[in-house]
């Protein structure tokens, strides 16, 4: 392997299988994993059947489509892949609100590295 493959230690496949999902830095298409804040989905792109191989670049594709540093993947109960476009924001009540605004139905807590499920009215 050369240049940017000869450093890496995984792919983001692989990662999101052994981990149910992740949120990866667009540019360098590596996991992102601060240790406060939350992502938050801007919209849900891409829910489906995708070969490993193809998911990085449909990940950065969506990521540079709607203009958000990070994008997030995760396996649905269906055993479906999902890839969407990630903000990454400081504050929980902040998180909530954009996943509001945004139509979600959950986020991503860091810190505790779980779900929140956003209450709706």
């Amino acid at each position: 392997m050369h240049g940017r493959d000869a450093l890496r230690d995984f792919d983001v496949a692989t990662y999101t299988a052994e981990h149910g999902g992740g949120t990866f830095d667009a540019l360098t298409g590596r996991p992102f994993e601060p240790k406060h804040g939350y992502a938050v989905a801007r919209v849900s792109a891409f829910e489906g059947d995708v070969k490993a191989e193809c998911m990085e670049y449909i990940g950065r594709h969506i990521a540079g489509e709607y203009g958000t540093p990070y994008f997030g993947t995760w396996v649905t109960p269906e055993g479906r892949i999902a890839i969407d476009p990630v903000e990454y924001v400081i504050s929980r009540e902040r998180a909530i609100t954009l996943g509001r605004h945004y139509g979600q139905r959950a986020i991503w807590d860091f810190a505790a590295g779980e779900v929140i499920i956003i209450e709706w009215e």
